[in-house]
C-alpha cells in the first residue's frame, strides 16, 4: 500500500514525492538527463576516495555540523563504517530501544553528504524510505512503495518494471538511485522482497544483486510480522497459485525467508545495547528475555506486580494500549463523551496538485495529523510534531486546559511559546465552537488555539510545560517545479487515551498501561511491553506468560546474526 509520509525539504533540493518523479525536469531534454547519469564514472572515483578510517569521516562530518559521530556507541560505529565507508549492503536490527532509528538517521545524513557530488540530486541517489507512513515520517522520507513507484506492488515484477520503463526509461527515482534505505523492513513479506529485487535488476539493467543498488535495511523481526491477506484475496490477484503455495508463503512470510535476501545482504548485524530503558537495567533484562520468548518464573512474577493502578499525573492518564485499533478508537470516543465541556472542532486545510486523486486520499488516511480533530477542556492529547519547547517533542502527552484567543492580524509571537501569565486570554466558552483551520479562516482576525499542559517526564510530575499549540503544515513539494503536491494544515495533536499496539510500534512512552487480553500475533506482547521507558511508568493488565509468542523461524534467524564486535577486516573484504 502506498502510505503517506511526512517529507521535509533539506537544503532546498529534497524530492518529496516520487510518485510524480517522472514529472521532474520535464523541460529538460532526455540528452541532458543522460549526460548527468553518464557522470557515474566520476562518482565511482569519488566513492573510492572516501576516507577509509573513521576519524577522517568523523572530522568531515563534525566540521560541517551535520551529525555528531561521537554520539554513536562502539557497536553502532561498526555498522556506520560498513555502510558509509565500505559501501556494504547491511541489515541491522536490535531490541526495542537499541538505537536503531538514531543510528539510521546518522547514517542517512552521512550518505547524503557522500553522494552530494551532483547538487540537486543527492536525495535521488539516496532513497530514504520505510514500510509504513509513520516510520517514513519519522525519517523525513517516503514509503518505499511511493519512492519506487510500484503502486500496491500486486502486479508481477515484469509488469511493474515494464510500466516503469515505458516512458523511454526516464525514471529519476530509479535511474539516480545508488542507496536504498528501508526502515521497518520486518513488515515486508518475502514475495514482495523477491519482487523488488527482480524489478531493480530489470529497471537498472544490471544483473547484480538488487540491480547494483546498496541496501540498508533496518527492523526487528521479533516485533510484529508482515500482514498476510486471506487466501481468496491473494489468489485472486495472483500472489499465490494455490492453497499449498499460500500455506508455504504464510509460514515463510518474513523477508529473510526470500531467495533474494542472501543474494542482496552482505552483513546481518544485531545491536545488543539497549538505550531506551537505560535507567532500569532489570527491566532491560526482562524485555530481552521476553523478546526471544523466554519467560522465567521471576519475570512472570514481576509482570504480575505491574497490574497495580497508575494514578494520573497532573490530570494526565497513562496511554492505554489495546490489541486492536477498533478497541483503541472506541476507548477514545468513550473518554471524549465523558467530558461535558464544549467541543472545538478543527478541520484540516487540504491542498495540493494531487487533490482529488486516490493517492491524495491515502496520504490523508496515513497521515499522523487527523483530518478532523475534536478537542475539549480536559481532553487528553499527544503531540505528533516536534516543536522544540522545553522538552516537548513528538510523543509528549498533555491535557487541554483551555483555549487562547489570538488576533491573527497582529500576532508576532512565536507559534509555540510557553504560556505567560500576562496579556493572555483563555477562552473556555466561545460563540463559534466549530473552528475550520483553513486558509480563509486563518486570514480572519480571531482564532482560538488549544492550550495544553504537557508532562515531558512523569518521573518529575511538578515539571510541566504549558503551551499554546497552533496549526502546523505538512507539505510535499515537487522540488524542481516548485509545485505543492500535498499539504495539510492542522493542529498537531491526537487523542492519547488509547492507541493500538500495532500503531505504537516504533514509539516511546513514559507513562502507559497495556491490556494484553486478546493479543493474537507473534511479537505483539513484546511490542506493547517495550514501548515504555521503565517499569515505573507501566501498568500491565491481563498478563499471562502464555501470551508471549515468538516465531521459530525468527529465533533461528537471529541465532545466526553477527555481533558487531565479531566482525573482522577479513569479513569485510570477502
Amino acid at each position: 500500500m502506498s502510505l503517506f509520509l511526512e517529507a521535509f525539504k533539506e537544503e532546498g533540493n529534497y524530492l518529496e514525492d516520487s510518485d510524480l518523479a517522472v514529472e521532474l525536469n520535464t523541460n529538460s531534454s532526455d540528452e541532458e538527463y543522460l549526460d548527468y547519469d553518464n557522470h557515474k564514472d566520476k562518482k565511482i572515483k569519488l566513492e573510492h576516495n572516501e576516507p577509509s578510517n573513521m576519524n577522517a569521516f568523523k572530522d568531515y562530518q563534525i566540521k560541517d555540523n551535520i551529525i555528531s559521530y561521537d554520539s554513536l556507541s562502539k557497536e553502532q560505529s561498526v555498522v556506520f563504517d560498513l555502510i558509509v565507508n565500505k559501501g556494504k549492503s547491511v541489515f541491522f536490527t536490535g531490541p526495542a530501544g537499541s538505537g536503531k532509528t538514531t543510528l539510521l538517521k546518522t547514517i542517512i545524513h552521512a550518505l547524503k553528504k557522500k553522494h552530494d557530488a551532483f547538487e540537486g540530486y543527492n536525495s535521488l541517489r539516496v532513497g530514504v524510505t520505510a514500510s509504513t507512513g509513520l516510520a517514513a515520517m519519522n525519517l523525513k522520507g517516503k514509503t518505499f512503495h511511493s519512492h519506487l513507484q510500484i503502486g500496491l506492488g500486486t502486479l508481477k515484477a515484469e509488469a511493474i518494471a515494464g510500466k516503469l520503463i515505458s516512458n523511454n526509461g526516464y525514471i529519476p527515482a530509479w535511474n539516480c538511485l545508488r542507496v536504498l534505505i528501508i526502515d521497518e523492513c520486518s513488515l515486508i513479506n518475502s514475495k514482495l522482497f523477491d519482487k523488488l529485487n527482480t524489478i531493480a535488476k530489470i529497471v537498472k539493467k544490471n544483473s547484480a544483486p538488487f540491480g547494483g543498488i546498496q541496501l540498508v535495511l533496518v527492523g526487528d523481526f521479533y516485533q510484529l510480522p508482515p500482514i498476510i491477506e486471506s487466501y481468496d484475496i491473494l489468489a485472486k490477484i495472483g500472489i499465490v497459485t494455490d492453497k499449498e503455495d499460500y500455506d508455504h508463503f504464510k509460514k515463510n512470510r518474513f523477508a529473510f525467508c526470500s531467495a533474494s535476501w542472501k543474494e542482496c545482504i552482505d552483513f546481518e548485524i544485531e545491536l545488543k545495547e539497549v538505550h531506551r530503558q537505560k535507567g532500569d537495567p532489570k527491566f532491560i533484562e526482562y524485555l530481552n528475555q521476553i523478546r526471544i520468548g523466554n519467560v522465567t518464573d521471576e519475570i512472570d512474577q514481576e509482570m504480575n506486580t505491574l497490574a497495580r493502578e497508575l494514578s494520573p499525573i497532573e490530570g494526565v492518564e497513562p496511554t492505554y494500549l489495546f490489541p486492536t485499533k477498533f478497541k483503541a478508537n472506541n476507548y477514545n470516543l468513550e473518554q471524549m463523551k465523558k467530558i461535558k465541556s464544549r467541543t472545538y472542532r478543527y478541520k484540516a486545510a487540504l491542498n495540493g496538485k494531487l487533490k482529488g486523486t486516490k493517492e491524495f486520499a491515502k496520504m490523508i488516511e496515513s497521515c499522523m495529523y487527523p483530518e478532523v480533530l475534536d478537542l475539549k477542556v480536559g481532553c487528553q492529547v499527544m503531540l505528533v510534531k516536534n516543536i522544540f519547547a522545553d522538552g516537548v517533542v513528538n510523543g509528549t502527552k498533555g491535557i487541554v486546559v483551555g483555549f487562547k484567543k489570538v488576533d491573527c492580524s497582529n500576532d508576532e509571537k512565536s507559534p509555540n511559546e510557553p504560556l505567560t501569565t500576562e496579556n493572555d486570554t483563555i477562552i473556555h466558552h466561545i460563540s463559534h465552537p466549530i473552528f475550520d483551520c483553513d486558509s480563509k479562516r486563518h486570514a480572519e482576525r480571531e482564532q482560538y488555539y488549544p492550550i495544553v499542559k504537557f508532562l515531558p517526564d512523569p518521573s518529575t510530575p511538578t515539571l510541566t510545560t504549558t503551551i499554546t499549540v497552533r496549526e502546523e503544515e505538512i507539505e510535499l513539494q515537487d522540488v524542481k517545479k516548485g509545485d505543492v503536491l500535498f499539504s495539510m494544515l492542522q493542529i498537531p495533536l491526537i487523542h492519547s487515551w488509547a492507541i493500538s499496539i500495532h500503531k505504537s510500534q516504533g514509539q516511546t512512552y513514559n507513562f502507559m498501561k497495556a491490556d494484553l487480553r486478546s493479543t493474537f500475533e507473534f511479537g505483539q506482547c513484546y511490542v506493547a511491553l517495550s514501548r515504555v521507558t521503565s517499569r515505573a511508568g507501566l501498568q500491565l493488565l491481563n498478563w499471562h506468560r502464555s501470551l508471549v509468542k515468538v516465531n521459530d523461524l525468527v529465533n533461528a534467524f537471529y541465532m545466526k546474526l553477527k555481533d558487531p564486535s565479531s566482525i573482522s577486516k577479513q569479513d569485510i573484504t570477502l
